[in-house]
């Protein structure tokens, strides 16, 4: 899946993807932290922690609304939340290069994408901040 974070397409896997959430207002409102961290929502009885992808890459943004949507991912039992600015599209890609590169290829149009992976990305910044993982 394409999504758009700070100005910049990034590629996820969508088979990562557990739910597709609105971003809330309050965390619309918030501001990420050094590690990305911006907050908690609470979604079918789970507190979830939610980092903003921006962030993440080193980047600041301005969250619209309306936009913006919060990409629901499991690792073990819990889950987190990555906010990215929109949503794009849903295509195939295929990995190019090295893994360390994380890199994507549309096979239709040969473009490069970088690829998010959200639960190597967002499970470390939480062990790092101290969130426990199961």
């Amino acid at each position: 899946m394409l999504c758009r974070s700070a100005g910049n397409q990034i590629g996820c896997h969508l088979t990562d993807i557990v739910e597709i959430l609105r971003l809330p207002g309050d965390l619309l409102r918030g501001e990420a932290r050094h590690d990305g961290y911006l907050g908690t929502l609470s979604h079918r009885a789970q507190v979830i922690p939610v980092f903003s992808i921006a962030s993440l890459l080193g980047t600041t943004t301005r969250i619209e609304e309306g936009n913006a949507c919060v990409l629901l991912f499991r690792e073990g039992r819990q889950l987190f939340g990555a906010v990215v600015d929109a949503l794009e599209e849903v295509t195939r890609c295929q990995p190019f290069g090295p893994p360390e590169e994380k890199m994507l290829r549309r096979p239709e149009t040969g473009a490069f994408v970088p690829l998010f992976d959200l639960q190597t990305e967002i499970a470390i910044t939480a062990l790092d901040t101290g969130i426990a993982l199961p």
